[in-house]
């Protein structure tokens, strides 16, 4: 069989003040480190994924599912095998949580 990853893009910045805000943390060392240890897991998945043929992903980017969410849900709706409801899909999807903006 094969893992069908849905992998969601955000802007580094955006990531690391979403977590300093969860975390009550508002340090630049803490800011540099999380941000080192995401570039260094981020390349560790895209390499084990290369290597891994049981594995296939869709990469998206965050501020598209935001944007343009009814054509990112086409998209993860073909990658998935065109199984799934696009109006349930967008119906989920509500911009006014979208909080910590770059």
């Amino acid at each position: 069989f094969t893992f069908e990853v849905i992998f969601v893009l955000r802007p580094m910045n955006e990531f690391i003040k979403s977590q300093q805000i969860m975390l009550k943390m508002y340090t630049t060392v803490y800011a540099t480190a999380i941000a080192q240890a995401f570039d260094n897991s981020l390349l560790l998945v895209k390499e084990w994924v290369k290597n891994n043929s049981n594995v296939s992903i869709q990469y998206v980017n965050y501020h598209d599912v935001i944007g343009r969410t009814e054509e990112e849900a086409q998209t993860i709706n073909a990658f998935l095998g065109n199984q799934l409801n696009i109006t349930k899909m967008v119906e989920s999807v509500h911009p006014e949580l979208y909080r910590n903006k770059s």
